[in-house]
């Protein structure tokens, strides 16, 4: 370049300096530039160098903490003392409909009917516990004359007091607890004949101080009717005449006097009027008895009647 002669240089060379300085300027703002970034990525490698490390750390310790874990002994739960009160809570449950068993129907069964001449012995069973009723007649009309019962039980059973060579027709009916009943069919049986005579097992003659009379008291094997036939011999009085009691004399409470008993019973007792008597005085006696059925049977006997019990 040259310089003017009043000392300037020339325009082009003055131009030609102007760039270089300006490139330089610009290569050196490059290679700063790319040393900063430089220096920024050495610093993030080294941050996340910290963090990767950091993790593995904390992962260690995680696990070393829960080996710790592993290792220490489990304690029990402390055991719960207070009482604690939950409150029901009505829970609905749907059932299914069940039908009812079925209600066992009442049954008679076993019927037996065991005569003899003046009773009977009935006995019937039922398959529940029940009440029965047992009506008995001796024509065949019910009547109801004869009725019987038992109370509670499956085997049932009575004792009727009935006459010899009769027959007679019962029903029963019983009743459970259910207030269900049944009935059984008419049923009959006949009482043998009885051909044989009473027999007379004992024979007391009594009498009172203070009244008039002398009782037999006659006790046989069945209920019977009497006829005595007496005389006091060496009575002040009476001159040994016989005379006959066909009736039972009994004293009836209600009329406070004697009256005359046509029925059969055992014992029974026949009453005599109680004479003068010395200690010599005797009372024979012949005393006839019959049964239900007729069959008779006699006795003949005498006492002092100062011997007479009570006189």
């Amino acid at each position: 370049m040259k310089k003017h002669k009043n000392g300037f240089i020339q325009i082009p060379i003055l131009i030609g300096v102007i760039g270089g300085v300006l490139i330089l300027g610009v290569v050196g703002f490059s290679y700063s530039k790319y040393q900063k970034t430089n220096t920024e990525k050495d610093l993030i490698i080294e941050e996340l160098s910290e963090k990767i490390s950091k993790i593995e750390q904390d992962k260690i310790t995680d696990e070393n903490e829960k080996e710790i874990k592993l290792e220490e002994p489990i304690t029990e739960m402390p055991k719960v003392t207070e009482k604690i009160i939950i409150k029901e809570i009505p829970v609905y449950i749907e059932k299914e409909t069940q039908e009812p068993l079925p209600i066992e129907e009442l049954k008679i069964t076993n019927i037996t009917a065991i005569p003899s001449s003046y009773s009977a012995e009935i006995k019937w069973n039922t398959n529940l516990t029940s009440d029965s009723k047992i009506t008995l007649w001796p024509t065949n009309t019910e009547t109801g004359n004869l009725v019987r019962y038992t109370s509670d039980n499956k085997n049932h059973s009575v004792i009727i007091s009935l006459l010899p060579n009769k027959t007679y027709y019962y029903t029963i009916e019983v009743t459970d607890k259910n207030s269900n009943t049944a009935f059984s069919e008419q049923k009959e049986f006949t009482t043998p004949t009885d051909n044989v005579s009473p027999t007379i097992e004992k024979i007391n003659i009594t009498s009172e101080k203070d009244k008039g009379i002398i009782n037999f008291i006659i006790y046989a094997n069945e209920p019977i009717r009497a006829i005595l036939t007496y005389s006091f011999k060496y009575s002040p009085v009476s001159g040994g005449d016989k005379e006959t009691i066909e009736q039972n004399i009994i004293y009836d409470k209600e009329l406070e006097k004697y009256i005359i008993d046509k029925n059969y019973y055992n014992p029974y007792t026949i009453t005599i009027s109680k004479p003068s008597y010395t200690s010599s005085t005797e009372l024979n006696y012949s005393l006839g008895i019959v049964d239900q059925s007729g069959n008779p049977t006699f006795k003949d006997g005498d006492i002092k009647v100062h011997q007479i019990e009570g006189i």
